[in-house]
């Protein structure tokens, strides 16, 4: 397909205002063209305010990421079109596709997906229509009038006009052949028959009643196990509803009684959709004698056509052939066979090289061309021989692909698979997710619930998922002495402000959403100078709890170093927390400024380079045996600082507190309390924010570190505030204090750390010169 910015709009279409861009989206684990505004904002083909003009939608086209344009068929104008699927046979047209296309003669181009084409032209046609044809290199036939919109891919097919043409006549003669025949008099072609108007309860009753009842009790309660997507969960449910209404309103209203009702199911767009395809695919419906009716007559030719009740995992189009008693794949169709079961690529993690990922029961995988040939040869191995439309057996089928993988599964091959949009499921504001092996977590400033996927919007990446069941532990008496509160009691001094302090930078760095206003690291540091390594006090203990609730790289803190070009290359777009284990003295944290307030660039060894924008790139954690140097407001805006008491030493560990290792000897009990513990940490951080508390050591040991233990124990209790000093007097007190240890001291070295001194605890210095005198003077800031 040429670029979508200049492709070929046939005229007179550029002269009506009813454009729509489009890009293709993943929806729950399906492909979906979804219409959308300039801007990104979603566009309704019923709502012509969200429509624009051509130039605006190539305007919209330079500046966006969308895949092309569409145009909206309306009732006002004399637009009718036509699509033919899967009409193309080894690159050449079906016979009675070209037929159709000779008889109405008017503009026409291939699909974007290369199997099929869009006829438009001009006339009257009863209304929107679609059937499934039994004619020979004709797959289906659907018919757009109004509400819809096609796809513009200026791919125009020679020897058709490059104009819309009036056709009336000739419209009027392919509706007699191929959807008047289907309808009885004075009925529409997409509801050939209607069943009798039932009440709602009895309808309820019926479903219930019925052969196929128990999965119906079964999807109704809101069970989706057994399907891709809940998406198409929501379409087998409508799809056994219409069997008993043929009222889109009593299946709407209906469906808002089940448990697979959801936000979703308010959206228009998916709401109609759905249930206009239900009804306009329908080939059963109730009938009072209780005999089994049909639309049309079945046709065992016609394996395609499925109950509506039946699970859905995409297209069941087969993408192979067979040409001269063997079996050959169709490249085309095999990748629109991936793409249908959620296998594509994504390019979040490289602006020029994508990475294969699947999307299954919400959840995205990051897979390799080994994993795609393991799904392909699985899914053959499982055919039923008896289904298979072509002359061949799923053995033989297994052969080719097996013959043929290092083509079929080539990099070469895969790369022409679709990019993929995901909609993750990100936390907000006011909201944070935890994504448990039964149901995610919401939590809010009020609390937190346990909710089943099936009411969940989007997608979330295998890494975020918590592999344990949550219990809530809401409301239980006790949790005083559950492991983990009275750890974090430990460390936190069994201090009730520190204690808060501690709980809310866990429940920051949990907090998956980022205020701009609010970007900091949160140090864990030790209270006390100690001589005993990182890992003594608890604070690497602490920080591995995050690991346990979301995406976390841990790293070296002693080697790391920002000169290295790929110093992050283990951080991924789902990474939620960047761990710097143990980091050394004089650590550069200027160097994280940058990435704290804004986008992450990484690097990784043989792969390109990309950026994780600022409001998905990880949060910053720091623990140190050291003081992390820095002032000024740059450094205080950017820092979350807690002390860790020294509760923990190496002659006192939490396994000697609590007789066993914490996460390794855990069993059920402790892991629902470590939970629940770690989701009200969140729960409090969005209600308070970050608290700060009164530092116990924290200025004195900075002090000590950016000068010199004695200097520091020697200022605080000699220097008054207010009062001016000579500045050679100062030096020669400090000196003769620790005579001979400062000797080679100098004037200025000592002035320099008086500056120090002032700085950390927020004096103002006053300096002043009289004669040959210096003199300086430390004041409280006002």
């Amino acid at each position: 397909m040429s670029d979508p910015e200049r492709i070929f709009i046939p005229p007179p279409l550029p002269d009506y205002k009813q454009f729509v861009l489009w890009r293709e989206e993943i929806r729950d684990g399906r492909v979906t063209k979804v219409p959308r505004q300039p801007g990104g904002s979603h566009s309704n083909t019923k709502d012509s305010s969200t429509w624009v003009s051509l130039g605006q939608a190539r305007s919209a086209l330079r500046q966006g990421s969308y895949d092309g344009r569409g145009f909206v068929f309306t009732k006002e104008d004399p637009f009718v079109g036509i699509d033919l699927d899967d009409c193309f046979e080894d690159g050449k047209l079906s016979p009675e596709a070209k037929k159709i296309i000779e008889e109405i003669n008017s503009y026409t181009e291939v699909s974007p997906s290369g199997t099929g084409v869009h006829i438009i032209a001009k006339g009257d046609f009863p209304e929107s229509g679609r059937r499934t044809s039994d004619v020979e290199g004709l797959k289906e036939i659907e018919v757009y009038r109004e509400r819809r919109y096609f796809t513009m891919t200026g791919d125009h097919l020679e020897g058709t006009p490059r104009e819309v043409k009036e056709r009336s006549e000739e419209l009027k003669r392919f509706y007699t052949k191929y959807f008047a025949a289907e309808a009885p008099t004075g009925t529409s072609p997409s509801s050939a028959s209607n069943p009798p108007d039932l009440p709602d309860e009895k309808v309820l009753k019926k479903a219930r009643e019925a052969k196929n009842g128990e999965k119906f009790r079964r999807l109704y309660s809101g069970d989706t196990s057994g399907y891709p997507s809940q998406s198409e969960a929501d379409m087998a449910l409508a799809g056994m509803l219409a069997f008993w209404t043929d009222d889109p309103d009593q299946i709407d209203r209906l469906f808002r009684r089940s448990g697979l009702y959801r936000k979703k199911w308010e959206r228009e767009d998916y709401r109609d959709r759905t249930i206009e395809k239900v009804l306009r695919g329908k080939t059963e419906f109730f009938d009072p004698g209780g005999e089994r009716q049909t639309t049309g007559e079945e046709s065992k030719s016609a394996p395609s056509q499925k109950q509506p009740d039946q699970e859905q995992t995409g297209s069941t189009r087969p993408f192979w052939r067979v040409q001269g008693g063997k079996v050959k794949l169709d490249r085309r169709r095999f990748l629109q066979f991936l793409h249908e079961r959620g296998i594509g690529k994504f390019y979040g993690e490289s602006e020029h090289r994508s990475t294969l990922v699947r999307v299954e029961n919400k959840v995205v995988r990051r897979i390799s061309s080994e994993k795609v040939k393991d799904f392909v040869l699985g899914y053959v191995r499982g055919l039923d021989a008896s289904v298979i439309e072509e002359d061949c057996t799923p053995g033989e089928i297994e052969e080719m692909l097996l013959r043929g993988g290092n083509v079929y599964f080539s990099d070469a091959l895969l790369e022409g698979l679709r990019p993929l949009d995901l909609d993750t499921k990100e936390d907000t504001a006011e909201e944070s997710y935890f994504f448990f092996r039964n149901g995610y977590v919401r939590v809010t400033a009020e609390g937190y619930e346990l909710l089943p996927y099936s009411q969940m919007d989007g997608v979330i990446w295998e890494d975020q998922i918590i592999e344990r069941d949550f219990v809530d532990l809401q409301g239980t008496d006790g949790h005083e002495t559950w492991e983990w509160h009275q750890h974090l009691h430990y460390v936190s001094g069994q201090d009730p402000e520190r204690h808060n302090a501690l709980c809310t930078g866990i429940g920051y760095l949990l907090h998956g959403w980022k205020d701009p206003s609010k970007t900091k690291a949160v140090i864990f540091m030790d209270e006390e100078d100690a001589d005993f390594e990182e890992g003594r006090s608890g604070k690497s203990l602490t920080a591995r709890a995050l690991q346990e609730m979301v995406p976390t790289v841990r790293i070296d803190g002693r080697n790391f170093r920002f000169r290295s070009q790929f110093a992050f290359q283990r951080v991924r777009e789902d990474t939620q927390v960047v761990d710097f284990n143990d980091v050394r003295p004089k650590f550069p944290f200027e160097r994280l400024f940058s990435l704290i307030t804004g986008e992450m660039p990484v690097e990784r060894k043989g792969r390109d380079e990309f950026t994780i924008p600022f409001e998905q790139s990880p949060k910053f954690l720091l623990s140190t045996n050291y003081v992390v140097e820095g002032g000024g407001a740059s450094f205080e805006d950017r820092t979350f600082q807690i002390e860790f008491a020294p509760y923990y030493s190496p002659d006192w560990t939490p396994v000697d507190e609590f007789g066993h290792r914490f996460f390794e000897d855990w069993g059920e009990e402790e892991w629902a309390q470590f939970d629940n513990i770690m989701l009200a940490c969140v729960r409090q951080y969005l209600r308070d924010g970050l608290v700060e508390y009164e530092h116990v050591n924290l200025r004195r040991r900075k002090l000590r570190q950016e000068t010199h233990s004695d200097f520091a124990e020697w200022i605080t209790g000699f220097i008054d505030l207010g009062r001016r000093y000579d500045k050679k007097a100062l030096w020669r007190s400090f000196k003769e204090a620790y005579e001979p240890d400062h000797d080679h001291r100098t004037s200025y070295q000592t002035t320099q750390w008086v500056k120090i001194f002032a700085q950390i605890y927020d004096y103002s210095v006053e300096e002043s010169k009289s004669g040959s005198t210096r003199y300086i003077k430390l004041c409280e800031t006002e």
